[in-house]
């Protein structure tokens, strides 16, 4: 019998232990299998087991145990005994908060210890009474949100968590806890497990998480985490994915037997020092954790490394002093224009307002603007004279952080008595950019009063007052008195004014906070220099080419030309050169010539698309450059430039104010710079004045746009000494605008190569077969490049381009187009480039992203009927090195295909009746024609965006301006592909994603990073991915834009993958 009952006390313990390791529960038959018994026997089990306390649940399919009023026994030594009283007085003394769970788990502790540990029991029932007295702070919404985290850990459950920042913001995510951690610093508790996004460990506050709901989803903690090796380097709870810091403190000799005596961090080092005092060294993983530890030893403490930490309570000491009314002398400036800089020393208000007004004047004699440059200079921080200002500055100086009061209506206040509000206006954007005269009335009515102070305490010091009326250039005068047209020639004249004065601001806190990195700007080349070399590679190029060639010969005359041009005065000139004519190098000749003889600072060529600017800037750089030569000689800047983080520091500081001799940029880069309102793109435009700008592929502006950027280019021409190049084998007929047509006549714009249309005829290196009458389909176009080992098909959009190399079925052909990332195409170019060179096959389906700046030859070049302009693009690429006798243009039109909406489509359609009437489509009249007849219908549309813009420019509306002139619609939408590039250049833009996600800012060295793998999708098509699930979100608005990161396919091939979406889904979402 005795036998029998110990069998089933077993059988009962078993089934115990079966149920705690199922937290879901079994079925009686899975329970009754696994005991080797009856169902029924399992039934009689439940009800034994209940009967001796054992709380079960049961449904109809399964029975398990109640976790939370389950009771767990112990036994304990008098020395384990002590141990549990140690702990409980740490958590009575540690935590704040009411805690019945804990006070009920003490008073059974106490209770069960009551016989074997009196004195033990007694204090641990007075601990229990401490966390449930009346002085503990009640949080039941702490306590819910603990117990649901006690839950799903014990599951293994994950839940969704909705936690709150400093801030106030809130974010939800799913949650898997693998760790609950006491903090005893803060009084608080905190959870560590795995968050989603963005998929990696992450520790919470408890007191900030504000709901948690179960999802009945499964987790299990990974086998290698361990919590005491995943904080081994915190301080308490800080973490951090970067290598710990090394902490170097140095204890008084009072206290270095006290902090001897601890292990305060598992890596500390103690090291006694002569007098008595102890260095002590750890390596922590965030050292802000450590400041109230290290506040507490008070003087008894100073820290010697890290530089931050020192720095933070150097800042700490200066705000307690100036808390606590304790003078601490300083040799100190009268006044301040900023704080301390790495060296220690104060910016002197004077000497900045000073500083600033000669730069400004420096880089203003060009706009014939000197004397009102300094005076703006001399004005602009007018405003940080006043007492509450300066208390600002102190205050910022010693740690305290705040919002400073206004520091420019002082400076407008003194614009707007001697010049009006015009003036006025680029003092009040010199921090946060051009604005609307409406904007700036209300914003000086509001904040001229305080002004006054201000202006009386900088009376004592220095004298802003003009004593003679400023000066300001004719032109300007003039057209302040009179009509529209005049009245944008001022709004020019504002932003390269504002450009001069913001990039002396700049540079002279540049000077303040970083002189060592001032010192590396500024030296460069000087242009006659550049001049000498370039003649020197001239001749090199010479004497090596075969000048029996026709094309060599050609290609000298045409740089002849070049040369002889460059002596007429400074203005508007064109060069129209032939595909293969030397465009590139006789554009530079004639504009380094040009800038000798006319006392032009630099060179700035203009492109249309990244992949030329490369180009371009390379083969400048082999000519220019020499090795070990300090400064910049070419600068090449665009969006992708800065992908890569080997570029020298000088180039990173000669972009932001294109302070370098030759310059190399995209036509969205300038002309968006030109019309842009805030201070870090309008900083270069002072620059442009007094310099040689190439305009290269002129064709390419876009003709929606034209009419803003004409008159731009008549600005510079007419009134800054500034030379443009139209430079193009297409030249557009620009004279269809009144305001170009103008200043053709008035600057007597020249041909740099007159007659150039021999050169036409003489260079003709392909043959035109028209495929117009009889459309051909995707079968037939791919049937007539396999006709060539290489050929290059260009179609008008990009699924016709898919469509094609579908048909085509040739798994070595290459694709190229913006399905592509840039990183992508870049890889794609250079392998076409390498088989060209190598002779193996290479046959590629492109859209017109091939047909400008990339330097390519084929024997067969096949173009779907488009734009005039884009078919003699095509053409440049078929037998461009002139190596055979003829190559060949194949124009079709397409069985299923489609054009792009709007100009593109407009363009097509005057092309097709062009060359029903002049076949000869290199004949200066088809061309002309074409481009007058395309912006006649630009000119007919009067709600068209370049009116438009004229319009807010002659109300001085900047911040609309800026908005509304972009040359890529916003119309689109950024996509981050993650699946391109390398294993670790794909962990660092899922890095850069991630930090995203969380909420850091999209700045700008972030959106250069994602650059190269961006794509971009128009919003109808983004809004069907989305819809798919193939687009997820990743940041709000920020510098560049709203980014989403891709989730669906990328191919090798084919880029990103949109078979997915189908169209006339997701038409409800909105992308803002």
């Amino acid at each position: 019998m005795a036998e029998k009952s110990a069998s089933k006390a077993t059988r009962l313990q078993q089934m115990l232990m079966l149920l705690l390791e199922y937290p879901e529960g079994l079925s009686r038959a899975e329970v009754a299998r696994r005991l080797g018994v009856h169902r029924s026997t399992v039934g009689r089990y439940v009800e034994d087991l209940s009967q001796l306390g054992i709380p079960i649940w049961e449904d109809e399919r399964r029975i398990g145990i109640l976790r939370d009023r389950y009771q767990v026994r112990i036994s304990v030594n008098m020395h384990e005994a002590l141990a549990l009283h140690l702990a409980t007085r740490l958590l009575t003394t540690r935590t704040d908060k009411h805690y019945p769970h804990a006070a009920s788990a003490l008073r059974k502790l106490g209770e069960a210890l009551k016989h074997l540990a009196p004195l033990i029991s007694e204090h641990m029932m007075r601990s229990a009474a401490v966390l449930e007295g009346p002085h503990r702070r009640h949080d039941s919404a702490f306590l819910e949100v603990l117990e649901a985290l006690t839950r799903a850990w014990s599951r293994g459950e994950k839940v969704k968590v909705t936690h709150e920042m400093e801030d106030g913001q809130t974010f939800a995510y799913k949650f898997a806890p693998y760790f609950i951690e006491p903090y005893a610093v803060g009084r608080t508790m905190h959870v560590i497990g795995f968050r989603e996004p963005p998929g990696a460990i992450r520790t919470f506050k408890i007191e900030r998480i504000r709901t948690v709901r179960p999802l009945g989803e499964k987790y299990t903690i990974p086998p290698d985490f361990d919590p005491t090796e995943y904080l081994k380097d915190a301080w308490g709870i800080w973490v951090s994915e970067k290598a710990p810091t090394e902490i170097v403190l140095r204890f008084s000799p009072r206290v270095a037997k006290r902090v001897g005596e601890t292990l305060w961090h598992h890596t500390q080092v103690l090291e006694p020092q002569p007098d008595g005092a102890l260095v002590w060294r750890a390596w922590v993983a965030d050292w802000r954790e450590m400041l109230p530890w290290i506040r507490g030893w008070g003087a008894d403490v100073e820290a010697l490394a890290p530089e931050a930490l020192r720095k933070r309570l150097q800042q700490e000491v200066g705000k307690l002093a100036n808390l606590y009314g304790i003078l601490i002398e300083r040799t100190l400036p009268q006044f301040i224009a900023h704080t301390r800089n790495e060296q220690g020393q104060y910016h002197d208000l004077v000497k900045h307002l000073l500083n600033v007004a000669k730069l400004a004047s420096a880089f203003a004699a060009n706009l014939q603007a000197a004397d009102v440059a300094y005076y703006l200079g001399l004005w602009h921080d007018l405003g940080k004279f006043h007492p509450d200002f300066q208390r600002y500055l102190w205050d910022a100086d010693a740690g305290i952080k705040r919002k400073g009061p206004d520091h420019k209506a002082a400076g407008a206040r003194v614009a707007v008595k001697h010049l009006g509000d015009f003036l006025g206006m680029l003092i009040q954007g010199h921090h946060g950019g051009l604005q609307s005269p409406s904007d700036f009335r209300s914003w000086y009515e509001r904040n001229k009063g305080a002004a006054e102070q201000s202006l009386t305490v900088a009376r004592t010091v220095l004298d802003f007052e003009p004593t003679s009326p400023i000066s300001f250039p004719q032109h300007v005068l003039r057209n302040h008195r009179n009509g529209e047209k005049n009245r944008r020639s001022g709004e020019f004249f504002a932003r390269m004014l504002f450009s001069s004065l913001v990039d002396a601001d700049f540079l002279d806190t540049e000077a303040h906070f970083k002189p060592a990195k001032a010192r590396q700007r500024g030296n460069w080349a000087d242009i006659s220099d550049l001049w000498e070399r370039f003649q020197k590679d001239q001749q090199r190029l010479v004497k090596k080419a075969n000048q029996a060639l026709k094309i060599n010969r050609i290609r000298s005359e045409i740089y002849e030309e070049a040369k002889k041009a460059a002596e007429y005065p400074p203005g508007l000139f064109r060069l129209t050169v032939p595909t293969g004519g030397g465009k590139t190098r006789s554009a530079m000749g004639f504009a380094l010539r040009h800038a000798v003889k006319h006392g032009q600072n630099r060179i700035i060529v203009v492109v249309p698309y990244i992949t030329i600017t490369q180009q371009t800037a390379n083969t400048y750089r082999e000519i220019f450059e020499v090795a070990g030569e300090d400064g910049i000689v070419v600068l090449e800047h665009h969006s992708n430039i800065f992908r890569n983080g080997t570029i020298p520091e000088t180039w990173r500081l000669a972009s932001e104010n294109w302070d370098a001799p030759i310059i190399v940029t995209t036509t969205v880069q300038f002309f968006e710079s030109l019309f842009a309102n805030s201070t870090s793109q309008t900083r270069k435009l002072h620059r442009i004045a007094n310099s040689v700008v190439i305009l290269d592929e002129a064709q390419s502006l876009p003709p929606h746009l034209l009419e803003p950027m004409l008159d731009a280019i008549q600005e510079l021409c007419t009134h800054y000494h500034t030379t443009v190049v139209l430079s193009t084998a297409t030249q557009p007929a620009f004279e269809v605008f009144a305001p170009f047509r103008s200043l053709v006549q008035e600057l007597n714009a020249r041909e740099i190569v007159p007659n150039s249309e021999r050169y036409f005829h003489e260079l003709k290196r392909v043959e035109f077969e028209w495929h117009l009458k009889r459309p051909l389909s995707w079968e037939q176009v791919a049937d007539i490049m396999r006709m060539e080992r290489h050929s290059l098909a260009i179609c008008n959009t990009k699924d016709d381009a898919l469509a094609l190399l579908d048909a085509l079925d040739d798994p070595n052909a290459l694709h190229l187009s913006t399905r592509l990332c840039g990183k992508h195409r870049d890889a794609v170019i250079n392998e076409i480039l390498n088989r060209l060179r190598e002779g193996q096959p290479c046959r590629v389906v492109a859209t017109q992203v091939v047909e400008s700046g990339v330097d390519i030859d084929f024997p067969l070049v096949l173009r779907a009927l488009g734009p005039l302009d884009g078919i003699i693009q095509a053409a440049g690429r078929a037998n461009r090195e002139g190596k055979r006798h003829r190559g060949r243009v194949v124009v079709f039109e397409p069985e299923q295909g489609h054009l792009p909406r709007g100009v593109y489509r407009q363009a097509v359609e005057i092309t097709r009746m062009l060359l029903k009437e002049l076949p000869d489509i290199y004949s200066p009249e088809a061309i002309h024609a074409y481009f007058s007849s395309l912006y006649k219908l630009a000119q007919q549309d009067h709600n068209a965006l370049g009116k438009t813009i004229q319009q807010y420019r002659e109300n001085w509306d900047f911040p609309e301006v800026a908005r509304r002139f972009r040359l890529i619609p916003d119309d689109t939408v950024n996509v981050v592909i993650t699946s391109y590039g390398s294993e670790k250049e794909q962990a660092e833009v899922r890095s850069i994603l991630s930090a995203l996600y969380a909420g850091a800012p999209l700045t700008r060295e972030r959106m250069r990073a994602l650059q190269p793998y961006l794509v971009t999708l128009p919003r109808y098509r983004a809004a069907t991915c989305l819809h798919a699930g193939l687009l997820m979100p990743q940041t709000s608005e920020g510098f560049g834009g709203q980014m989403w990161e891709w989730k669906g396919n990328y191919d090798e091939r084919r880029g990103i993958v949109l078979s997915d979406c189908e169209p006339g889904e997701g038409k409800a979402v909105i992308f803002s």
